[in-house]
């Protein structure tokens, strides 16, 4: 219990460091970008990976959309995760900086899309659960992230990031849609905590704040 009433705690000590550390940095400095690739794949790519394997398993064993909708947004978000830091010739960090938020916005789509599911009587019907569903969903989701990938390299999207200038105002809303989509996603799921008491949509609802 006293764990419990101090889950929340990381999530404004975030919010102050991302707050000081903005306050601090004068320009755009892009020499932390080395780390990424390390980074991303430790502490965002395997644990998205872990649970969008869990959500598939459970999927297909209960047959619940909301969990297959989870599971698809976790694993945007690995993906996301990891083609956003992988490396590109020349330091063109707008391929990385459009895939990255793109990705969390259609990750963020894919979990509000699960929360919003389980809070609407229809969503709580269980479908009869495919493996063809399953990778279907999931190739699907792959392909359309590394669709964005591609077409950032090319140039055939607008720009995120313009190297010696800093972020472009799309990239900003980018940002913005995608952290209103966790937030959403996290008051629904605590909403629905209230009414059934689980620790496990407790800390999941905390975990969407903090991603948000």
């Amino acid at each position: 219990q006293g764990l419990a009433r101090l889950a929340w705690l990381p999530i404004p000590i975030l919010l102050s460091l991302l707050v000081v550390l903005s306050l601090a940095q004068s320009g755009p400095d892009l020499g932390w970008l080395s780390l990424l690739p390390v980074f991303n794949l430790v502490f965002l790519a395997l644990p998205c990976l872990l649970a969008a394997w869990v959500a598939a398993r459970t999927y297909l064993v209960k047959g619940s959309p909301a969990i297959l909708f989870l599971g698809s947004g976790t694993l945007a978000y690995a993906a996301t995760a990891l083609l956003a830091s992988w490396p590109v010739p020349g330091g063109d960090y707008n391929t990385g900086s459009t895939t990255w938020f793109l990705g969390s916005a259609l990750a963020g789509s894919f979990t509000l899309l699960s929360a919003f599911w389980l809070q609407v009587p229809f969503g709580r019907r269980y479908s009869r659960p495919s493996l063809g569903i399953v990778v279907s969903t999931c190739s699907a989701v792959l392909l359309a992230l590394t669709a964005i990938c591609l077409a950032a390299r090319h140039g055939l999207l607008p720009a995120f990031f313009v190297n010696g200038v800093g972020p472009t105002a799309l990239r900003h809303t980018a940002v913005g849609v995608a952290s209103m989509e966790f937030t959403a996603a996290s008051l629904l799921v605590l909403l629905l905590e209230r009414h059934h008491r689980s620790a496990f949509l407790h800390w999941y609802a905390l975990g969407l704040a903090l991603i948000a």
